[in-house]
């Protein structure tokens, strides 16, 4: 993601530390520091870029704003900062969630290593069947309205589960079930639905899908080294996942 974006190689630990502070319990000490060190340095780049364009995202939002000039820098900063956020932690995460399951399924890695040119779907059952995040979809209702019978008052609040939306047993059959060759698991929420879709799901898709093939290929005895219970789950972070994951083969 860094990159991607023009941020220089040498800057790298500072955003991976940004990041894991944005989506754990770290002090807000700890999130104003980091916070502001990266500003800075976006602040930065986006000013030499706006001299000095590169082969980089941030200078393709400066060329496209020097069109219609819509975006002061502090937004091509947050732009630029969600992206990596959400690019960098949706990835790893969606790495190592899908790894585990898929060893916790041998037949459906089997099934995934005989049929590599049907990854698109087999990444869509795995976010369904194990999204890793459900948060941001706590709403308040700003007036009466009546959904599956269910009566909410203006005021009341609404918690959207997309966890459990990917396991409605009205839109999936047998959903508690791992099913690679699921076809209706493209209806899927774990990228969000309608506007409120992630911006990179497509990118983070492309490279789950690159990740999975390659590892059951390249390393076909792969096997989980610890038993489920012991492994260090990441807790109260905004992107569920786990801190490592032992593996022998």
């Amino acid at each position: 993601m860094c990159e991607l974006t023009g941020v220089p190689h040498e800057s790298r630990d500072l955003f991976h530390r940004w990041v894991t502070l944005l989506v754990t319990q770290g002090s807000a000490e700890e999130h104003a520091s980091a916070n502001a060190e990266v500003e800075v340095l976006l602040y930065e780049l986006i000013a030499e870029r706006q001299k000095n364009p590169g082969d980089d995202l941030i200078s393709s939002l400066l060329q496209r704003n020097g069109e219609k000039n819509e975006l002061e820098p502090a937004d091509i900063s947050a732009l630029v900062r969600a992206m990596i956020a959400a690019g960098h932690e949706s990835t790893v995460n969606g790495i190592t969630i899908g790894t585990l399951v898929l060893l916790q399924h041998p037949e459906q890695a089997d099934w995934l290593r005989e049929h590599p040119e049907l990854s698109g779907q087999a990444v869509d059952e795995l976010s369904r069947y194990s999204s890793i995040s459900d948060h941001g979809t706590v709403r308040v209702a700003l007036e009466d309205a009546e959904i599956g019978g269910q009566l909410i008052r203006k005021g009341e609040g609404v918690i959207c589960s997309l966890s459990a939306s990917n396991h409605d047993p009205a839109v999936f059959k047998d959903p508690n079930t791992l099913d690679l060759t699921r076809r209706e698991a493209r209806h899927n929420v774990a990228f969000g639905f309608g506007r409120h879709q992630c911006a990179g799901q497509m990118l983070v898709r492309m490279q789950l899908e690159v990740v999975f093939t390659t590892l059951l290929r390249r390393i076909p005895g792969l096997r989980l080294d610890a038993a489920l219970d012991e492994l260090p789950f990441k807790a109260n972070a905004l992107i569920d996942g786990v801190h490592e994951l032992p593996v022998t083969w």
